[in-house]
């Protein structure tokens, strides 16, 4: 324990370290907080797997166990959770009294024999998995651990869920979408540049004073190199997916009037561009 934490330790420093020799270059604090996120997804990971073989430990030292429970081989398991797939070992024991063989450490846990995903990960897929498409469910439930199309549908399958009746009963109705789109500029460490792309999506706003909220907001977003039409079409599908698209009357792109800001006027029905300075 005391080694992760010095670690973590370290990592929080040189994050600190590089965010303020690079404060005021492109990217700053969104730079910053990215390189921070995936450093908290592998200290996440990193005391998981480490809680699991520590507890392992724990149990095989437990006089009362020795007394019960004959260790016998070690052997390995993987798990996907939140902070991704995780492959720890753990150890077989022999019940003396019933003579039956046991992992211990999945009891301790409540870890089902053939559990591949943890049960939030699972709620994450379903969830995703009806707001947007079953490739994306997998992509984005679990940390850098991609789960495939079949195993979302299995899943899903399994629980007796229909995803067309669950996306029909939760649509919203409103008379008009706002998809406000942009770009950015990032210098990259290893040098150039690149472009993501931005587009938040939401259908109505509330303002306080000078300052506005926008409701039901969803965004999308990354480096699409020669595929923008990937980015609007994981756009249309959530569109599809969150409203009753018949009963819209006007969907709205925002944004500087680029080209690939303008394809989204072929992707989405209804929709048309609104000139950033007219916003």
């Amino acid at each position: 324990m005391e080694n992760i934490l010095h670690d973590f330790e370290e990592k929080v420093i040189s994050l600190m370290t590089e965010f303020l020799k690079n404060s005021i270059e492109a990217g700053g604090l969104s730079n910053f907080t990215d390189n921070l996120m995936d450093n908290l997804m592998q200290l996440g990971y990193d005391l998981t797997k480490f809680s699991l073989e520590y507890a392992e430990d724990i149990i095989f030292k437990i006089k009362e166990r020795k007394e019960q429970f004959e260790s016998l081989e070690k052997d390995n398991r993987k798990i996907i959770t939140v902070f991704g797939e995780i492959d720890f070992k753990r150890r077989y024991y022999l019940d003396k009294e019933n003579n039956e063989r046991v992992y211990l450490l999945d009891e301790y846990f409540k870890i089902a024999p053939n559990e591949r995903l943890l049960e939030n990960v699972e709620t994450k897929l379903i969830e995703e998995a009806i707001e947007t498409n079953y490739e994306k469910a997998g992509k984005v439930a679990a940390y850098k651990a991609e789960i495939s199309k079949q195993t979302v549908m299995n899943k899903l399958s399994e629980l007796n869920i229909n995803l067309e009746e669950e996306k029909s009963s939760s649509k919203r109705v409103v008379d008009n979408i706002y998809c406000i789109a942009d770009e950015d500029h990032v210098h990259l460490q290893k040098g150039g540049i690149e472009e993501p792309r931005l587009i938040v999506v939401h259908d109505s706003m509330v303002k306080n004073g000078k300052m506005v909220k926008l409701c039901n907001k969803k965004h999308f977003g990354g480096v699409y190199k020669g595929k923008i039409d990937d980015l609007w079409e994981e756009v249309l599908t959530y569109i599809e997916n969150t409203y009753e698209l018949d009963k819209v009357k006007n969907i709205y792109i925002l944004g500087d009037g680029a080209n690939w800001i303008k394809t989204g006027l072929e992707w989405l029905p209804k929709s048309r561009n609104v000139l950033e300075k007219f916003i």
